[in-house]
């Protein structure tokens, strides 16, 4: 199977989406300057390849703290904002690496909100989560930051969803199979359809995803 390169820019549709090589993804999060909800929330987009609105729609009861995944079941839909089905309309199994973790359950614990219905990133109102505008503003003060001001983001046409675009080729380039990387990131294909996966089934993936913020 050929592999995708980590090169900062990769071919999305007409246009080029930017991605981040690893070592500047480390740089990223290592900034101090985050606030827990939004480095949460960036940081479960390129360790998971989970979409935003995936993250909003994230419930207490979708953590399962004790075996390091989230379930993810529904995404937030910003347009009637309410929750709909995923694009696959199925749930699918998440490993999260463990300093992730750390930062769910902290923000859990911290929350005024604890009902296991209650969104893990509750914004102003009980029922609706952080504004994703609040979310993607945060990412491009925080990149630039990093050296990538916004007129070098707007021309690389990094956004959020290029964490997405990062998580697929980091997995691919580290060897594991593409059906398994669709199947984590939420992608349709014949192909797989009538394949399930357990959350145990994605051990070498924790095993890439655990090093990505790591020294």
């Amino acid at each position: 199977m050929q592999r995708v390169p980590l090169i900062e820019t990769m071919i999305c549709r007409s246009k080029e989406r930017g991605v981040l090589t690893p070592e500047k993804v480390k740089t990223l999060f290592a900034l101090p300057d985050w606030p827990a909800t939004r480095r949460a929330i960036n940081m479960l987009a390129y360790s998971t390849g989970m979409r935003l609105g995936e993250i909003l729609a994230l419930r207490r009861a979708a953590f399962h703290v004790d075996e390091g995944y989230v379930e993810v079941e529904v995404s937030w839909d910003r347009a009637t904002k309410s929750v709909k089905s995923t694009k696959t309309r199925k749930a699918r199994f998440v490993p999260v690496p463990s300093n992730v973790g750390a930062l769910l359950t902290e923000l859990i614990a911290r929350s005024p909100y604890q009902a296991t219905h209650d969104f893990i990133f509750a914004g102003r109102r009980r029922n609706h989560p952080l504004d994703r505008k609040i979310v993607e503003r945060m990412l491009f003060r925080m990149l630039a930051a990093t050296g990538i001001d916004e007129p070098q983001r707007a021309t690389r046409n990094i956004t959020f969803h290029s964490a997405r675009y990062f998580f697929n080729s980091l997995l691919l380039n580290r060897g594991i199979p593409d059906l398994k990387v669709k199947a984590l990131t939420g992608h349709a294909t014949d192909k797989m359809m009538g394949h399930y996966y357990h959350p145990g089934d994605f051990k070498d993936v924790a095993a890439v995803s655990e090093t990505l913020f790591s020294d």
